[in-house]
């Protein structure tokens, strides 16, 4: 019965780390998302500029190419914009995080139910199983396998993962938190300067 008492402790713990891993990767995703198409549009903007700030005859730049640029771009960004905003981050971080705390609080009191009471753990055991269930039903957000992973990392004395597959799995973490949006900020310049090369 005590091992069970473990491994449902155990089980809790692990699913609330994850979710709160997730709450703070989808929430990153939003910011950079954001912060993407914020710059995207500042270069769009520089871009349309540009021939009105340089001096006529040292930037022989062909007004049809750079509009093609421009228009581009500008539904580069409006396309990222619907896509980014379609999938939610905040609203899914803010509902993984709720699911986290309330494991959490459900995670606290199992441990200080646990403590005091040895002969009625069968009945404490069924009772905080079936609540950690409702608990994951409620909130319609799962968190990703990379959160558990990232999770098992942080911990990675506790799960036995060597220094570095940790290090790895942070890394691969960021990539797929801020990734694309650290490609499309440094991609957008790099491809304006080869269009007029």
């Amino acid at each position: 019965m005590e091992n069970r008492a473990t491994e449902l402790a155990e089980k809790i713990w692990v699913t609330k780390g994850a979710r709160f891993n997730a709450h703070r990767r989808l929430n990153g995703r939003h910011y950079s998302s954001l912060t993407a198409t914020a710059l995207m549009s500042v270069y769009v903007v520089f871009l349309q500029l540009v021939p009105a700030l340089a001096p006529a005859n040292t930037l022989r730049i062909d007004a049809g190419a750079l509009t093609l640029l421009t228009a581009f771009l500008a539904m580069a960004i409006l396309v990222l914009s619907i896509v980014e905003q379609g999938r939610s981050y905040q609203l899914r971080a803010e509902r993984l995080h709720q699911c986290g705390m309330a494991l959490n609080e459900l995670y606290d009191e199992f441990e200080n139910r646990r403590m005091q009471a040895a002969q009625t753990l069968p009945a404490l055991l069924d009772d905080v199983s079936a609540r950690y269930h409702t608990i994951l039903r409620s909130v319609p957000e799962n968190h990703d396998p990379i959160d558990n992973v990232l999770f098992r990392a942080q911990h990675r004395e506790r799960f036995n993962v060597g220094m570095m597959s940790a290090l790895t799995t942070h890394v691969k973490h960021a990539v797929i938190t801020y990734g694309l949006s650290c490609a499309l900020i440094v991609g957008f310049p790099i491809v304006a300067v080869i269009w007029f090369i």
